[in-house]
């Protein structure tokens, strides 16, 4: 009598255009295939698939998913199509294949297939972990040098693309050099930005509701302008001649830091933007759009519109701003005083502005002395029972 024995298959590609390019169809299909060839079948939830997630992590939302199924002994035998698709560091990879082995998963790499079981087989695992993680580190760097030694000489190719009315020329249509030039199809709607905060001291929802009134697209081709578009346009050097490379350095998101409203629990990118000091950007000349003198006069005015719009926030204060999220669709809620007397808090799901005339949410607002009423009393009772805090 055949033993039975429950299968599943890991797949993984690093970065959103191999996702976007279905690349991990590939490994899939390499997978099934070689499952069918040892009389295995695959039920349905036993595919755990990560794509655009980072190999150097381990906190991945499939690879979650299948260590949580194996801890409760659901699997018998996992394939993967190589030991770095698991993980690209090796310390990583120890830890996993430790732990499937101590709930009795059986791994098996595509790319193993015909070797025996042996020491000599685990010290080529463990070797191909060593030189997976070895040259992921080499790849950033000389990827990180040659991209740098390429802004020093004013190449714009570090960038790979141009910002709003700029026409990216790539070294196959430049004759061998890479460059900007402004697009001559666009409208001036990067001057009219500029010109309506230094002109009519406008903000940025005015400036978004003034492009939206004139029927100006967006970068991405969207009719609605958010305020966040608008300040990076209006931040960016490269529109007075002097786009900088190496404005922003990735770093390590904060682990205690909790998603931000509508983002999944676990994020597909595991560092996040922050600015870097002007001594380690590098200048590169590209035509300009407005003058230096204008671009500098309207970050003085932002600056002002800044200040003021700091001291017009000294209105209502609500208990629970920034604590409430909307149970139904997981959007913030917030704290609205009605007739100057009663305080609600309504979801901003049903704010039809927000999404094009069209309410995400059906949830009710609720009065706001009735909540806060509860939750203080809720608070009280937890503070007054020290052994329920410690639970």
């Amino acid at each position: 009598m055949t033993e039975f024995l429950r299968a599943a298959f890991y797949a993984r590609v690093s970065s959103q255009r191999q996702a976007d390019e279905m690349t991990i169809q590939s490994q899939r299909g390499e997978l099934i295939s070689r499952i069918e060839r040892d009389q295995r079948r695959i039920d349905d939830g036993f595919e755990y698939c990560d794509d655009g997630y980072t190999g150097s992590v381990l906190l991945r939302p499939a690879l979650e998913k299948l260590r949580d199924h194996i801890a409760a002994s659901m699997i018998d035998v996992l394939y993967a199509h190589s030991p770095d698709r698991l993980s690209r560091k090796f310390s990583h990879q120890a830890l996993l294949l430790e732990e499937f082995s101590k709930h009795g998963c059986k791994v098996i790499f595509l790319n193993q297939e015909g070797l025996p079981e042996s020491a000599e087989t685990n010290l080529l695992l463990q070797m191909q972990g060593m030189i997976a993680e070895y040259e992921r580190e080499k790849i950033l760097e000389r990827t990180r040098r040659g991209r740098r030694h390429a802004a020093s000489i004013g190449s714009v190719s570090v960038f790979s693309g141009a910002p709003y009315e700029y026409r990216y020329i790539s070294k196959h249509e430049g004759s061998g050099r890479a460059q900007w030039e402004v697009n001559p199809t666009e409208c001036d709607a990067v001057k009219l930005m500029f010109e309506l905060v230094d002109k009519k001291r406008m903000s940025l929802n005015g400036i978004c509701c003034e492009l939206q009134t004139r029927g100006i697209a967006t970068p991405t081709g969207n009719t609605k302008w958010v305020s966040s578009t608008v300040l990076g346009m209006l931040t960016n050097p490269a529109y007075h001649g002097e786009a900088k490379y190496g404005r922003v350095r990735l770093v390590q998101r904060n682990p205690l830091k909790r998603p931000k409203r509508g983002d999944p629990a676990i994020p597909r990118q595991t560092k996040i933007a922050v600015e870097t000091s002007p001594d380690e950007q590098i200048t590169i000349s590209v035509p300009a759009i407005v003058s230096k003198s204008l671009f500098e006069r309207v970050g003085l005015q932002m600056e002002e519109n800044r200040k003021r719009k700091r001291e017009r926030a000294a209105g209502p204060r609500y208990l629970l701003s920034g604590l409430l999220i909307c149970g139904e669709c997981g959007s913030a809620c917030c704290g609205r005083r009605e007739r100057r007397v009663n305080v609600t808090y309504r979801c901003i799901g049903m704010d039809r502005y927000r999404r094009d005339e069209h309410a995400v949410c059906t949830n009710p607002s609720i009065r706001g002395l009735d909540l806060e009423s509860c939750v203080w009393d809720e608070l009280c009772s937890m503070l007054n029972n020290p052994d329920r805090l410690v639970a």
